[in-house]
Formats: structure tokens, sequence, C-alpha cells
């Protein structure tokens, strides 16, 4: 009875939980253009200049990625020089400049809206899925604990 109990519930945490690894997967950085990267470079100064290495490396992956559209890879690799002297401030501007701040969607304040945003595509049901699959295990514990 315990061997079969321990065997469904394997089965079951393997169907529920398969599915959320496709759908939380990191799709990897040869997703990204090198405006992304730029993007990604700006959040960084603009909420967590602390994280150098990072800084630095998504400027590099900027200069180095075959889709420039967008970005003006002149002012990119002078914004590499301005924050490679530590001028952060210049770094962000040139950054800002090199994709035109007006149509960057991460130099706006965003619309805040009231409440949260309900989880899209996929992650909605996994979610329950695996909240269902942790009471199901919460209740077996109970029962061999009692």
């Amino acid at each position: 009875m315990r061997l079969r109990t321990a065997l469904a519930a394997l089965l079951l945490a393997v169907v529920v939980l398969a599915p959320a690894g496709a759908a939380l997967a990191d799709g990897g950085e040869e997703d990204f253009t090198a405006k992304d990267f730029v993007e990604q470079a700006i959040g960084l100064l603009r909420g967590q200049p602390d994280l150098t290495e990072l800084i630095e490396d998504r400027i590099a992956d900027a200069l180095e990625d075959d889709e420039v559209e967008g970005v003006d890879l002149e002012l990119v690799g002078q914004a590499q020089g301005a924050f490679e002297a530590g001028r952060l401030a210049e770094t962000r501007e040139l950054l800002e400049r090199s994709i035109g701040a007006e149509d960057s969607p991460i130099l706006h304040e965003p619309d805040v809206g009231g409440g949260l945003e309900a989880p899209k595509g996929t992650a909605g049901p996994v979610l329950i899925a695996v909240a269902v699959v942790l009471a199901l295990g919460g209740t077996v514990v109970v029962r061999r604990v009692h």
C-alpha cells in the first residue's frame, strides 16, 4: 500500500513538474539583440550599479552581437570606456543615447496599477500544479506522523 502511494505521488510529481521545466526555462543569451543588452546595462546602472561585472558583460555583449539594429555601436564603445574609467552617469547617458532614449521602454516610469498581475501563459497552471503536489505531500507527511 505504501509503495503504491509513493509511486503514485512520484508519477504525479513527474507529470506535473515536467512541463514546469520548459515553462520556466531561460531562453539563453542567443535570443537577445544588442539593443536588449544595452537596455539591460542601463537597467543595471539605474538599479544595481554595484554589479559591475554584469554591467561590463552586458556592454561587451552589445558590442559583440550580430543584431545591432537601432544601436549606435560607437556610443556603446564610448560608454564602455566611460564605465572602465568609473564614470557611471556618463556611461548611462551614452548607453541611453546609443539606443535613442525616447525609444527605450525602460527609460520611462511604468504606469503602476493596484494589485498583483496574474501569471501569464503556462505559469499559472504550473504554479497551481506545484501547489497541489505540495499539499498532497504535506498530507502524506501528516498521515505518517500521526
